[in-house]
């Protein structure tokens, strides 16, 4: 009986001295943060100051520990809100991201400092290293998905650029961002986006050396979109245009050769317009009408195929060729007018 209350105590006593162990270890465990408002892990409590948190993080990054310097840097922004080394924590993600080649996740991480802390000192830094990424992804860089680098990154540097020109509208690198957006949207076939992004940098920034650029990529995606819009005859003559223009000043481009190209194109697609109006007036018998725009064919776009079949109507409407020629029929003439 003496041994079995003997045993019972021992029981009691181990039982109490365990339970104070537990309940000291979870007192050590987790912990109340007025600060932040939640229970946290001492291991993971951010330090007493903003500043010996910061300096513990840069510590990391400066030992080339990117994702424990970020994770550091965290610390500080959600323990530290309004410190002064909030915003610097902040850019400092961004740098890490950069170092990890992670492109895309540190312009979104840069981009942050802009949009949460926009009296920080480091904006015209951070449009530095947006630039940067920018360039990087329309020189051909890949971005990353689930780390792998198989994304193609053109639309993001589109929009990388745009964003830096709505960072700083009078920036000394908005101008050539601007520019470099309509780039973008060319290389990218999207070439409405790419006329609307030249035109801004003629408009906003009319001292830049790049407006005589813009004016020549709006030509030549104007030329690019006229194809696509056979009765948009204003687009076509403002391809046109911008393409003589150029052509007549003798402005060096490396594309001079596809411009050439081009201009030959227009001036037929512009002629086949008005041959084809012509043609239209002599179907409905109206010979007078039809003659009068077989000759503005002529008199506009002397030398093209347009030019030279709408000569041999007017000629056939005034008995000079064989009425053979009168009584051609749509299939007839658009065997030579389908140029494109």
């Amino acid at each position: 009986m003496i041994i079995k209350r003997k045993l019972y105590t021992i029981y009691i006593i181990a039982l109490v001295l365990s339970s104070l162990l537990l309940a000291e270890g979870a007192a050590a465990y987790w912990i109340w943060t007025p600060s932040i408002g939640r229970w946290i892990n001492p291991k993971d409590a951010p330090k007493e100051t903003p500043k010996e948190q910061f300096e513990y993080g840069y510590s990391s990054y400066q030992e080339k520990e990117y994702k424990k310097a970020i994770s550091e840097f965290l610390k500080v922004i959600r323990s530290y809100p309004d410190s002064e080394y909030a915003p610097e924590a902040q850019f400092h993600i961004g740098r890490a991201y950069e170092d990890l080649e992670d492109y895309y996740k540190a312009y979104l991480e840069f981009q942050k400092v802009i949009d949460l802390y926009p009296y920080s000192k480091r904006a015209e830094e951070v449009i530095e290293h947006e630039y940067t990424i920018a360039n990087l992804f329309f020189t051909g860089q890949k971005r990353k998905l689930l780390g792998i680098e198989i994304l193609s990154s053109l639309d993001k540097a589109a929009e990388i650029f745009l964003k830096i020109v709505e960072n700083a509208p009078y920036g000394k690198m908005v101008d050539v961002a601007q520019y470099k957006a309509g780039e973008c949207y060319k290389k990218l076939e999207r070439y409405p986006e790419a006329i609307e992004a030249f035109h801004k940098v003629i408009e906003n920034y009319p001292g830049t050396p790049l407006v005589d650029d813009a004016k020549y990529q709006i030509a030549l995606c104007s030329y690019e979109v006229s194809p696509e819009s056979a009765y948009d005859q204003q687009m076509t003559e403002q391809a046109l245009k911008g393409l003589e223009q150029f052509a007549s000043e003798e402005v060096s481009s490396p594309e001079s050769e596809r411009m050439d190209e081009a201009i030959l194109k227009l001036k037929e697609k512009n002629a086949n317009h008005l041959y084809d109006i012509g043609y239209f007036y002599q179907s409905r018998k109206k010979p007078d009408s039809a003659k009068a725009y077989y000759q503005e064919t002529i008199d506009k776009f002397p030398g093209t195929m347009a030019a030279k079949e709408a000569q041999k109507r007017i000629d056939a409407l005034e008995g000079r060729a064989s009425k053979a020629l009168e009584d051609s029929d749509e299939k007839t003439k658009k065997s030579w007018w389908k140029i494109w």
